[in-house]
């Protein structure tokens, strides 16, 4: 044998142990091994530890949650199973037809009003530029800083037959029985639409914000004009914004007391009050609850199965565009329109308010006044952070 041959016969034993403790060492750093694995490093190991552990700690903080939202709920809707029979007699013969129908008429009323006034005032802000727009932007909000109670009392003080309005009409006129009577469904209809319609309002001018100007150019290129562009193309795209403020606005106005008790308004809210304290009967309260919170599920389910075939997809990047200017008569029209519906849900009962409150000021203001702003704050900040 050749040297040549005896040295190529020496090295190759040991390339094949170098191959093998190579191989071992790459193994145990975490390399593809000769089976194909790749063990995860520690700190691998240790990044999806944390990962579960967040996980497991928000799928817990969720149940927790599940569970105290649903507790109440399971309770009033276990009511049903006990039934009592004169009560639920007298309930369903001279009570329940009457609370059915306005509460239908009241949410339906309140839901079309909000959205209304909602998205116009949105798409006025959103896609248009006119005197005062920036202003009217947050200052549309303002109404919800009135509760709609509130607002309530100072419609009744202002627009009832002994309040100042109608007795100015009497002295100008002989009469104000032509006045439409603010204690009716009309008047509470309208109270808690002014109240409640900015749900509508923030949810739709986001829509029409980063959508807006985009669906007008959209349509403007079919062939459509803004009106057609705006009814065919922008508001449909903003309809889960919009449908997500009704009904927002809808369980509010389910939930109300103050309002109806306040316009002698007759619903769910009141009769469960009514049967409560007048009855005195818990449970029939509770029954009385149970349809109400059956009657909430049904409007989330039949608005889930009205767009449950629609898709939305938004086109593009969501940013905002050059908005349309309104010039002239148009724009101040604008600015009227915002103004008007500002001052009424707003302006009118703020400065009411403060009229009432000065009358008093100097006798009714004590300490105890301060003792309910301390606890006003300490529970809305309270609830706004668990929220």
């Amino acid at each position: 044998m050749s040297a040549t041959a005896e040295t190529r016969t020496a090295k190759a034993p040991r390339r094949r142990v170098v191959g093998s403790t190579r191989r071992g060492r790459d193994v145990g750093s975490g390399s593809v091994g000769s089976a194909g694995l790749r063990p995860a490093s520690g700190g691998a190991h240790r990044r999806l530890a944390r990962l579960i552990a967040l996980v497991t700690g928000w799928r817990l903080a969720a149940l927790t949650v599940a569970v105290l939202l649903a507790i109440p709920v399971s309770v009033v809707l276990a009511s049903l199973f006990a039934p009592e029979p004169a009560i639920w007699q007298h309930l369903m013969r001279h009570v329940l037809p009457g609370l059915l129908l306005n509460t239908a008429v009241l949410a339906i009323g309140v839901g079309l009003g909000s959205a209304v006034i909602g998205i116009s005032t949105a798409w006025l802000v959103a896609v248009h530029e006119f005197p005062g727009r920036r202003f009217f932007s947050w200052a549309l909000l303002l109404p919800l800083a009135i509760p709609a109670y509130v607002t309530a009392f100072v419609a009744i003080g202002l627009l009832d037959y002994t309040g100042p309005l109608q007795r100015a009409l009497r002295a100008a006129f002989g009469g104000s029985d032509w006045f439409p009577p603010i204690r009716s469904a009309g008047g509470v209809i309208a109270v808690m639409t002014l109240a409640l319609f900015p749900y509508v309002y923030l949810l739709a001018r986001n829509a029409f914000t980063t959508h807006g100007k985009r669906a007008l150019e959209a349509a403007q290129s079919l062939g459509l004009n803004r009106r057609q562009g705006f009814f065919r193309v922008a508001l449909p795209m903003a309809r889960p914004w919009i449908a997500g403020g009704v009904i927002l606005v809808v369980m509010e106005t389910l939930a109300d007391f103050g309002t109806v008790a306040a316009f002698n308004y007759d619903t769910f809210t009141t009769a469960i009050y009514k049967t409560w304290f007048g009855l005195f009967s818990l449970n029939a309260a509770a029954q009385l609850a149970s349809i109400l919170i059956l009657l909430v599920f049904v409007v989330l389910l039949a608005e889930s199965q009205l767009r449950a075939k629609t898709r939305y997809v938004p086109a593009g990047r969501a940013e905002s565009h050059a908005r349309s200017r309104l010039r002239g008569v148009r724009g101040w029209i604008a600015t009227g329109y915002a103004t008007l519906i500002l001052g009424v849900a707003f302006v009118v009962p703020a400065v009411q308010l403060v009229v009432w409150a000065a009358g008093v000021f100097e006798d009714a203001l004590d300490a105890r006044y301060f003792e309910f702003i301390t606890h006003s704050l300490v529970l809305s900040g309270v609830a706004a952070l668990l929220a």
